[in-house]
């Protein structure tokens, strides 16, 4: 084959798995020390890599002989660091502007200083062993303990992964190196915590219902308890109360999500720590660019998220003082300000505008205060709560709630651990219909009164403290897997 001087041989040829690949060779000289010569290949799928590759070669070992310095490798045209490669990753990744910023935040602080100049290729498996297992578990707080947990790693590692895997795919490197190590485990289950899960779940449910009655945000929590993310709840709209007569054919329409845009810094990083120069939060930085603020998204969690479900008690009465509260008192107000295109909020501030994550978890805080709940829960335990009520005990899940419970698709084993943390296996909690759940939610707080005269008092069923057998768990396993092939989602027509 014909070639021009110091592009050395180039051939075909099979790898011992099969492959075929080109190969470029070049004999550099003489080992001074043995006499040897030295050669330097490339190889690749298609002629041209296997060039490119002989040159990136030879270059790699001039710099490791000191002939020219490790800035040469950085400097030459068409050279990608993953500095480089993370902006182009992140910009063709299909998730939510949340997400992207958590990308960011994760790699600016924890990946950026130790690779992020480093060129794609020379980036090996030795490299990321060392600072998986070594350099992110060192890392600590002021006060000494460590500041990322076993998950924490894991998830850093696997953005690192993610996009080294795409760079592979894409034939930017030859092989992803982080497939040579062994990806960092989850912490363990925290008992602490899930103690206090399995210590409140059979009443702290119950008794908020219970504590609720006539407070402000009490439509607001009872969404909570019946399964609806933070998110779905801040950003709702009147609109989306479709009320019917009867009363039982009315539906929640479930269609959007209270979102914020992420502004970007523009003052650059320490490149040993990966912090903002300019000390400031990305809203505050006199170089900051793009949008910011909260707003409206059409774009759910996922594609099953979208969904309308039965307005049933306790939840249409509250529902219904809610809808008034806002259209005869916020709207009414003379400081009345909403934001643009979130005129029709149902759960505002008094001002009109939306209640912010922070805000909407503080109230939630105070909440179990002044409820006297003295385990602290998540906003987000609500739904977890929620969900595992309606899916545990002795009687099963039919296909038609799938949308009820807001199904996400969990695998067998993420719903193994989700019943074994949040079960309310003791609760006689009546999976079908949903109205049922909303009675038995509301059992205390109608306890002390009265039936009418002449009514038939109600049966008590009791409670069973027995936990699931292997048995009742693998059925439940298989009704998971039947519910996730099923596919529907309740959805009612207007």
């Amino acid at each position: 084959m014909a070639r021009a001087n110091g592009e050395g041989s180039v051939y075909r040829v099979r790898k011992p798995d099969g492959r075929e690949v080109w190969r470029c060779a070049e004999t550099l000289g003489r080992d001074p020390h043995t006499g040897r010569l030295i050669r330097v290949v490339g190889e690749g799928p298609t002629e041209a890599l296997a060039r490119e590759r002989l040159y990136r070669n030879r270059l790699r070992r001039e710099v490791a002989t000191g002939q020219v310095s490790q800035r040469a490798l950085r400097e030459e045209d068409g050279v990608v660091t993953l500095d480089q490669w993370f902006h182009l990753w992140l910009e063709q990744r299909d998730v939510r502007s949340s997400t992207k910023a958590e990308y960011r935040t994760r790699y600016r602080l924890h990946i950026a200083p130790y690779f992020g100049a480093i060129p794609l290729r020379l980036i090996t498996p030795v490299m990321v062993q060392d600072w998986a297992y070594g350099t992110l578990p060192k890392k600590t707080k002021p006060d000494g303990t460590p500041l990322l947990r076993e998950t924490a790693v894991r998830s850093v590692f696997v953005i690192l992964s993610t996009m080294l895997g795409d760079a592979a795919r894409l034939r930017r490197i030859e092989d992803n190196p982080c497939d040579q190590v062994k990806t960092p485990k989850r912490s363990p289950a925290n008992e602490e915590r899930k103690n206090t899960i399995r210590a409140t779940k059979n009443w702290v449910p119950h008794h908020l219902v219970k504590h609720l009655e006539g407070h402000q945000d009490e439509a607001r929590w009872l969404l909570a308890l019946f399964a609806l993310r933070q998110s779905e709840v801040l950003g709702m709209t009147l609109n989306q109360l479709k009320w019917k007569s009867p009363k039982k054919d009315s539906f929640l329409v479930i269609d959007k999500q209270l979102a914020r845009h992420v502004r970007l810094h523009g003052c650059g990083t320490d490149p040993r720590t990966g912090a903002y120069l300019c000390g400031e939060q990305s809203d505050r930085c006199p170089q900051g660019y793009g949008e910011s603020g909260l707003y409206l998204s059409r774009d759910l969690k996922t594609e099953k998220s979208r969904r309308a479900i039965p307005i049933v008690e306790p939840l249409y009465s509250a529902l219904r003082r809610q809808e008034k509260w806002v259209r005869e008192v916020v709207h009414k107000s003379p400081d009345y300000d909403p934001l643009p295109g979130m005129e029709d909020l149902l759960f505002p501030q008094a001002n009109g505008r939306p209640r912010r994550h922070q805000n909407d978890r503080r109230a939630f805080s105070k909440l179990l205060d002044e409820a006297k709940v003295p385990d602290r829960l998540r906003v987000h335990d609500a739904r977890h709560l929620a969900i595992s009520m309606m899916m545990s005990g002795k009687l099963g899940v039919v296909p038609s709630q799938q949308g009820i419970l807001m199904w996400t698709g969990w695998s067998p084993t993420t719903y193994a651990r989700m019943l074994e943390t949040y079960s309310a296996q003791g609760a006689d909690i009546l999976l079908e219909p949903l109205t049922a759940f909303g009675v038995n939610l509301t059992e205390r707080r109608d306890a002390k009164k009265k039936p009418k005269k002449g009514a038939e008092p109600a049966e008590v069923v009791p409670s069973s403290t027995d936990p699931l057998t292997a048995e009742e768990l693998k059925v439940l396993q298989s009704l998971v897997s039947r519910l996730s092939a099923a596919g529907a989602v309740v959805a009612e027509e207007e």
